[in-house]
């Protein structure tokens, strides 16, 4: 894995400043290889066709969008055999095609902890996205980008898997001066000003949120994954997310506001309605330990998460309690304690033996359940699915 040097080194050289294709690095992250994604991503098309969706999905055929009844058959499947057996298939239909998806991560439970791993190196340097973390994938034999020259407003660490994998980058000031480049597909008299990345599996090409890129190829196969950093989310909207929750429970439920007597017919308002009273009435209530735990509980959300948007599910072992990730856990007040995996929360009361627990498991013990109640069965039910079959 990606050394605390390394991480350093990449933050203060290129972090949110300018883009880089990085070669000759040595991480498990590249286990996450061909293999690894066409597993992935026929695991998501299943779940796709099953379910007749197509969220975090998008097909191109010569840079127009594809719909849902034209897609599912079109996704990725088992008999394929591989990512390049898949393109195969396309080639035969396409000149030029692209598939994007967006949602490999919810399908990835044994790739979650390098994942994890990785981003938590980077985070040790530059913190958690403001927003959050995704994992995407881009394949195809595609000549552009079909949506043109864009910015995403995350930072990107891309990773091809198949073929090379070429990317045109321009910082947000030239965009600036040139606002022609915007989602442009015609970008021949800008490309001097471009970094331009060539890039195979085993490198890494990372680009800031601010700046603006298009791929390209000359109709070869190519797929990368990458880790997209989300870090337009502004502090305001962070704490109104951290705090819905709270306000869910506090405040009264209402379908309209009566106008009652406080607006004179000279435009004055002398009071407000009932509702926004007893809504400050509500509000003004609210403790610092309750203002507290929100605020505990959202941290412990988005760290359990690594940060990203969504996770997998957790996987239960026969008669066992497996946890394949570290379990975080914090005091509350009103002597309680709130446990989180994966996104997952949970409330226990805060006593010695649940503190114990979750140590022994952090520590990488595997706990038989006839250790266990029913009771705390139940309760750890939420975050880890235990299979008793």
């Amino acid at each position: 894995m990606a050394d605390k040097k390394f991480w350093k080194s990449f933050a203060t050289t290129y972090w949110e400043k300018r883009s880089v294709c990085l070669t000759g690095i040595k991480s498990s992250i590249f286990n996450i290889d061909s293999d690894c994604i066409f597993k992935l991503l026929v695991r998501y098309s299943d779940h796709c066709r099953k379910t007749k969706t197509l969220v975090g999905m998008k097909f191109y055929i010569e840079g127009h969008l594809q719909y849902l009844e034209d897609v599912l058959d079109l996704l990725p499947k088992a008999k394929d055999g591989s990512l390049l057996g898949y393109h195969r298939r396309m080639d035969e239909m396409f000149f030029d095609y692209c598939l994007v998806c967006d949602e490999l991560i919810q399908v990835a439970p044994e790739e979650w902890k390098l994942l994890g791993e990785f981003v938590m190196g980077l985070y040790d340097q530059v913190g958690l996205p403001s927003k959050f973390a995704e994992m995407g994938l881009y394949l195809g034999n595609y000549r552009t980008t079909p949506f043109g020259v864009h910015s995403d407003g995350c930072g990107v660490i891309s990773i091809p898997v198949e073929g090379t994998k070429k990317f045109l980058v321009w910082n947000s000031k030239f965009v600036e001066k040139n606002p022609k480049l915007k989602r442009t597909h015609q970008y021949k008299a800008y490309r001097k000003h471009a970094d331009r990345w060539v890039a195979n599996p085993g490198d890494i090409v990372y680009w800031p949120a601010s700046h603006w890129h298009i791929a390209e190829s000359t109709g070869s196969f190519s797929a990368t994954w990458s880790i997209g950093f989300w870090l337009d989310e502004p502090l305001s909207e962070i704490i109104l997310k951290a705090l819905k929750p709270l306000l869910a429970t506090t405040l009264s439920d209402f379908r309209s506001i009566a106008l009652g007597d406080g607006i004179r017919e000279d435009g004055l308002i002398e009071a407000l309605p009932e509702v926004l009273n007893l809504s400050h009435s509500e509000l003004v209530r609210i403790s610092s330990d309750e203002m507290h735990d929100v605020f505990v509980k959202y941290w412990l959300e988005i760290v359990s998460k690594n940060g990203f948007r969504n996770s997998p599910p957790n996987l239960g072992s026969k008669n066992r309690l497996v946890v394949q990730e570290k379990i975080f856990w914090t005091k509350l007040s009103h002597q309680r304690i709130c446990v989180a995996a994966k996104g997952i929360l949970q409330e226990l009361p805060d006593s010695p033996k649940w503190v114990t627990l979750i140590q022994s498991i952090n520590s990488g013990k595997i706990v038989d359940l006839k250790y266990f109640s029913q009771k705390e069965l139940n309760l750890f039910q939420k975050i880890y699915p235990i299979n008793k079959k």
